[in-house]
């Protein structure tokens, strides 16, 4: 699984990994739906490389009502605004709903491996936070970046 993998990868194939997600995110995202479920758990370790997984809750980027299905003290891995729809009665899904989900992996991978802390804390700052947040590819050039430092090959 993907925590067990963190915790045994390089930081180098970790930020890969990452990348992969956010590319995979992005072809979601191109063809209209969000994942709305992002967190280590539904990340599939196949042959050394990442897959999203679990869409059972994926929905059609749209503004939408009822999405409170969940309790914010167990699962930070939910956006504000999911958990703000019982005040606000819609609230519009979109991609950047998934960047909060792709902040809470990022924030779990530095909690297990601290020394990715100085690549992935930025990128944590764009994206797991309230809105106005940075996007998923905004996430996927800042990794590219890291990656391009010999440290990480």
């Amino acid at each position: 699984d993907f925590k067990t993998y963190v915790r045994t990868a390089t930081p180098g194939n970790i930020l890969r990994r990452l990348a992969e997600l956010c590319m995979q995110l992005q072809i979601l995202h191109k063809s209209g739906k969000v994942h709305m479920d992002l967190k280590p758990d539904n990340i599939l370790m196949i042959e050394g490389s990442a897959y999203l997984a679990d869409f059972g809750v994926t929905m059609q980027a749209k503004t939408a009502t009822g999405l409170l299905n969940v309790c914010p003290s167990i699962c930070p891995q939910v956006p504000p605004e999911r958990i703000m729809t019982c005040c606000k009665g819609a609230v519009k899904v979109d991609a950047l709903m998934d960047s909060w989900g792709l902040g809470f992996i990022m924030k779990e991978c530095m909690a297990v491996r601290p020394q990715l802390s100085p690549v992935l804390a930025p990128i944590v700052a764009k994206v797991y936070k309230p809105l106005p947040r940075s996007s998923v590819s905004s996430a996927l050039k800042m990794l590219q970046k890291a990656l391009e430092d010999p440290a990480f090959k």
